[in-house]
């Protein structure tokens, strides 16, 4: 777990430290790229400013207008993730939920935080909200939370990458990027990774004076030689995740607790935490087998 505000903060004192400065109150809504130049139209206090940059980096979230504005790609497949703090006492370790009437195709959370709160949250690809609801009144009639102690907020996540991420004198990362880890939404391991070779692309870049499309496509090749054939495996198991049904879930998770399969699952080296596919391969060979075994004992229907 990950106490998120603490980490934004100490990351924002960082990069004061390194000399960069905060607008706050501040949006920018339109960018137009020159050959020498990158105009920003900004809106602050309903005040309208313009800024000029020798290069722009958007980390600006899930569907920002100022990717389209760039000249990359839009509406790719996405999930909205939906959360609110709760009271909840008794709570005090992470509790995770499976099932079509709970989060379809993904999952949801009870997260303890702070002494008797919790974050209550799912991810779901249509009405996370309703969804959200429904788990809230489940768990208060068990007795694990109390009233909502804040408003329902929502964030939407891309679940597979732009197919460009850079132009001239741009680079697109993390979030709007959809550098994320399509099992679970995640997204700052891999946002860290892409953010390192952002700066380690533009630093020469500027030194040079080389800020086109061309020299900054860099980018692109390395963040996808390191995180694409991750994105892409876990996106593959995504798809093949949500046509199982809950049956074949719960047989899943009782065949990998059951004669120290989890234990073997758990120590085997290619499963790590945030390096998913070797431990995405040993579950589909467990699922494969549960499908084969289902098959057998299916009667034989008439040809």
């Amino acid at each position: 777990m990950l106490d998120r505000a603490a980490f934004d903060r100490y990351l924002a004192r960082l990069a004061r430290e390194a000399g960069a400065d905060y607008h706050y109150a501040t949006t920018v809504t339109g960018l137009e790229t020159s050959p020498d130049r990158v105009e920003l139209r900004v809106k602050h206090r309903s005040k309208d400013y313009q800024h000029q940059a020798r290069a722009v980096t958007l980390a600006s979230g899930f569907n920002s207008p100022l990717v389209a504005q760039a000249g990359l790609a839009r509406g790719l497949p996405f999930v909205v993730g939906a959360q609110t703090e709760v009271e909840a006492p008794v709570i005090e370790v992470m509790e995770i939920y499976f099932g079509r009437e709970i989060a379809p195709g993904f999952f949801a959370w009870l997260v303890p935080t702070t002494a008797g709160r919790a974050r209550v949250g799912l991810l779901a690809q249509h009405h996370p909200g309703d969804y959200l609801k429904k788990l809230l009144t489940t768990l208060r009639e068990q007795g694990k939370v109390a009233e909502a102690a804040g408003e329902i907020c929502y964030q939407g996540i891309l679940i597979k990458p732009l197919p460009r991420t850079s132009n001239d004198r741009l680079i697109v990362v993390v979030t709007a990027a959809g550098q994320v880890k399509p099992t679970t939404g995640g997204g700052i391991y891999y946002g860290l990774i892409a953010a390192d070779i952002a700066a380690a692309t533009l630093h020469p870049a500027l030194q040079d004076n080389n800020l086109t499309a061309r020299n900054l496509t860099q980018y692109d090749r390395e963040w996808r030689r390191r995180l694409e054939s991750e994105i892409r495996q876990g996106y593959q198991v995504r798809q093949i995740y949500n046509h199982l049904s809950d049956g074949q879930v719960d047989r899943l998770f009782a065949r990998l607790a059951g004669n120290d399969q989890l234990a073997s699952f758990l120590n085997d080296r290619t499963v790590a935490f945030d390096w998913h596919s070797g431990g995405l391969l040993r579950l589909l060979g467990q699922l494969a087998a549960l499908r084969l075994k289902d098959f057998v004992k299916r009667p034989s229907q008439p040809s």
